[in-house]
C-alpha cells in the first residue's frame, strides 16, 4: 500500500493508508524493541508519527511520494531483520 502511495490515487485511500500504516508502524516498534534491536524501534517509531491519522502532516505530494516509497523499504528491507533477529534467552 505505501508502494503505491506514490501514485495519484483518491483521498479516501491515503486516510486509510494512514490508519493501517500508522497501526503497522507501532507493532513494528513493539517487536523491535521486544527483540532489542538497536535503531528499527526509533525508525519505525518516527514513521509511525509521520502517518498518525490524528495529528496529520501537511506536506507537498512530492515529499509524501518520497516518504511512501522509503517507509515501503523500510519495512520491506528490515521485515527479515525482525524475523530472523531471536528472542532474549529466559531462564
Amino acid at each position: 500500500m505505501l508502494m503505491a502511495g506514490a501514485f495519484p490515487l483518491p483521498y479516501a485511500y491515503y486516510s486509510v493508508l494512514r490508519l493501517l500504516a500508522c497501526a503497522v508502524f507501532i507493532f513494528a516498534t513493539y517487536l523491535a524493541a521486544q527483540r532489542q534491536h538497536r535503531w528499527l524501534p526509533w525508525a519505525y517509531g518516527l514513521c509511525a508519527l509521520v502517518f498518525n491519522p490524528l495529528a496529520k502532516l501537511h506536506l507537498p505530494k512530492e515529499l509524501w511520494m518520497l516518504l511512501d516509497i522509503a517507509a515501503g523499504l523500510l519495512l520491506l528491507g528490515s521485515a527479515g531483520v525482525i524475523r530472523r533477529r531471536a528472542s532474549p534467552p529466559t531462564e
